[in-house]
C-alpha cells in the first residue's frame, strides 16, 4: 500500500450469512488515500468491490 508507519489504513471486517447462519468472515484493508468512503457508505453497499470499481 505504499504507507509509512505513522499513516492509518482502513479495515473492515463484514460477516457474510447463507440461510441467516454466518459462514464466511471477509477483512479488507484499504488506503483512505486511494478511496474516499464513509460509514454509511460502507453500510449501504452491497457490494464492496462493485462499490471501489465504481470509485477508482
Amino acid at each position: 500500500m505504499e504507507l509509512t508507519n505513522a499513516e492509518k489504513v482502513l479495515e473492515l471486517t463484514r460477516v457474510r450469512t447463507a440461510g441467516g447462519l454466518p459462514i464466511v468472515i471477509f477483512q479488507s484493508y484499504i488506503n483512505p488515500k486511494m478511496v474516499q468512503i464513509t460509514k454509511e457508505e460502507i453500510n449501504n453497499c452491497e457490494s464492496l468491490y462493485s462499490f471501489l470499481r465504481v470509485t477508482r
